[in-house]
């Protein structure tokens, strides 16, 4: 009995040293980083990446209103970033203030091991010709909520939004990504490698451009994606899958897709499938597709390689 009580006043003690590691970090773009730890509210540093330097797991960096115009890379912290709102007026990280073309990195790179959350923040202005214009997820988890990705540009590579790779794991609620560009596949978001992207709670997927599959999202083989309570709408590729590609004509097809109480609308193909293109099956339920364009074959949906649809309850 007496070691038992010793073990659980090891496993307390372990527990309360957690608890008091997490801590509020602060960021203000008229801030300062000379000499600053960040933890008081009324002197917070100037950098986001000053503040991750003096961050420990479970913190949540707060970031005042205005433009933070640096390149962040999180390592392998567990970490909230949290801003005033996504909107004009609002926190934004950008990686040029005069916007992607001027860019020469993208604006954050998720490391692996990460875990990271980002609330009310607008992430805009990044360039990169090694995938990821606006944001790179490499063996890591992030969620989004209540933000916005806009404005980055991936130049002859894949994912002008997002790209996520090596099993990685994106969550967007409430999150708008849009007018994003890939010369490559997908331009709003490009997963591969057994990665998982749920796009949900009103979520927007709009606007975004891919000179190849996947205007808005690209979905590789091996990937899990699933679309609810969302928007897929006015995105545009130069080949299958104006709205959403999953999986390509020579590869193989994402291990799960469903949509959900969502609408697909308004997309344009150069090629098949304007709404969605897909190699493997499908799920949709009380879902809205309409007024989607395809050069080629599939206004609404093209189901590829014997690929089978199960819909119910939805409008094409």
């Amino acid at each position: 009995m007496r070691n038992l009580y010793r073990g659980l006043t090891v496993c307390l003690l372990m527990l309360s040293a957690t608890a008091l590691a997490q801590q509020d970090l602060w960021v203000h773009v008229n801030g300062n980083d000379s000499g600053n730890d960040c933890t008081f509210v009324g002197t917070p540093c100037q950098t986001v990446n000053h503040a991750i330097g003096q961050s420990s797991n479970g913190d949540t960096i707060n970031m005042g209103s205005g433009e933070f115009t640096e390149t962040v890379s999180t390592g392998n912290r567990v970490l909230t970033f949290r801003g005033q709102s996504a909107g004009p007026g609002g926190t934004i990280l950008q990686a040029h203030e005069d916007g992607w073309e001027q860019a020469t990195n993208r604006v954050l790179t998720v490391g692996t091991g990460a875990n990271i959350t980002v609330e009310n923040l607008w992430i805009r202005h990044g360039n990169s010709d090694n995938s990821g214009g606006g944001i790179f997820v490499i063996d890591s988890e992030l969620t989004m909520i209540d933000s916005r990705v806009s404005d980055n540009r991936a130049i002859d590579s894949p994912g002008g939004g997002f790209f996520l790779i090596s099993g990685s794991t994106l969550t967007l609620e409430n999150t708008v990504v849009r007018d994003n560009q890939a010369d490559n596949r997908g331009g709003g978001i490009d997963l591969v490698g057994s990665s998982v992207v749920t796009v949900s709670k009103g979520s927007e997927i709009v606007d975004n451009q891919s000179g190849d599959i996947g205007g808005g999202i690209f979905a590789g083989g091996g990937t899990t994606l699933t679309i609810s309570e969302s928007v897929i709408s006015g995105n545009e590729s130069g080949d299958n899958g104006g709205g959403i590609s999953a999986g390509n004509p020579s590869g193989n097809a994402p291990s799960e897709f469903q949509i959900v109480d969502s609408v697909i609308s308004s997309n344009t193909s150069g090629s098949d499938g304007g709404g969605i293109w897909s190699r493997g099956d499908l799920e949709i339920q009380r879902t809205e597709i309409a007024d989607n364009v395809a050069e080629g074959l599939g206004g609404g949906i093209t189901m590829a390689f014997s690929s089978q649809a199960r819909i119910n309850r939805s409008t094409i």
